[in-house]
């Protein structure tokens, strides 16, 4: 199986760990995907007999008729999307029209005169000529209404791959914060028995360990960089390395440092550089 063609949305945020795709691909099976969809489709058709046909005829009869209505159908709607295609036909509305024109036209003759040719005369005196125009038509536009609805619905329902679970309103960690301190928290340090909590524009620090502390962000997204740093993954612009070793810089334009440790969960995050990449850049 292979896409044929890329209909849709791309965004990606800051990082490249977490790539959010929307989109609608059109996808094109190999031939013998659909010469065996074609087949199992007659073989149905033939061992349920429908419209009649399951009654008055045997399994041969109904194999060849099937078999003969599938390969048709299949034939005309190649031959009806290639010459909507060479018309230049844009507008959908056109489209459907073309479409729907087209295998009444082409195939509903062939539907008449095959009937008439394979089945007894108790089956094909059923349906005239005017209503298998009309039920083919009918088909027709409900399948190229399915058609129109399916990819509206496919992009509504996309989800972003490996995007985070949305984080609540304020971290556990807020009730130990003073009341007008900002809730967009950025970091957390370990100084100690204390804990600096920083924001965009504003710092505190707080006694208590930094396990509890990180333990109280849960629900965010963030990652330890040192055993003394720990960030939030959305606070993180890019990476660098200052005298040779690494750092993360975050959106405040603080850098934290990153240990031996942590660097290569990291790496393997997209949130640090390797260090030869970083030194090729350069």
């Amino acid at each position: 199986m292979r896409l044929s063609r890329f209909e849709g949305i791309m965004t990606t945020p800051n990082m490249k760990h977490n790539v959010a795709i929307n989109s609608v691909t059109r996808v094109t099976y190999p031939l013998w995907v659909r010469v065996a969809a074609l087949v199992v489709l007659a073989f149905a058709l033939a061992v349920s007999g429908p419209f009649g046909t399951f009654g008055t005829t045997g399994f041969a009869v109904r194999l060849l008729y099937w078999g003969g209505v599938v390969l048709a159908l299949a034939g005309v709607a190649m031959a009806v999307m290639r010459g909507v295609r060479w018309l230049g036909v844009e507008t959908p509305s056109r489209r459907d029209a073309a479409v729907i024109a087209g295998f009444v036209l082409g195939f509903v003759p062939i539907l008449y005169l095959w009937t008439r040719a394979v089945l007894p005369q108790p089956v094909y005196d059923r349906p005239d000529l005017f209503a298998l125009a009309i039920y083919v038509a009918s088909v027709t536009a409900l399948v190229r209404l399915v058609a129109r609805l399916l990819p509206r619905l496919a992009v509504q329902s996309a989800q972003p791959v490996h995007a985070p679970p949305a984080a609540p309103q304020a971290p556990r960690l807020r009730r130990h914060l003073p009341d007008a301190f900002p809730d967009a928290i950025l970091r957390l340090s370990g100084e100690g028995h204390y804990v600096r909590v920083v924001t965009t524009d504003a710092d505190c620090t707080i006694r208590m360990r930094l396990s509890d502390a990180v333990e109280d962000m849960q629900g965010f997204d963030g990652v330890w960089t040192h055993r003394s740093h720990w960030v939030l993954r959305s606070a993180v612009v890019r990476s660098g390395y200052r005298r040779g070793k690494p750092v993360l810089i975050l959106k405040n334009g603080d850098e934290v440092p990153v240990s031996s440790t942590y660097a290569p969960d990291l790496e393997a995050a997209g949130l640090l550089e390797p260090r030869g990449m970083a030194t090729a850049s350069a």
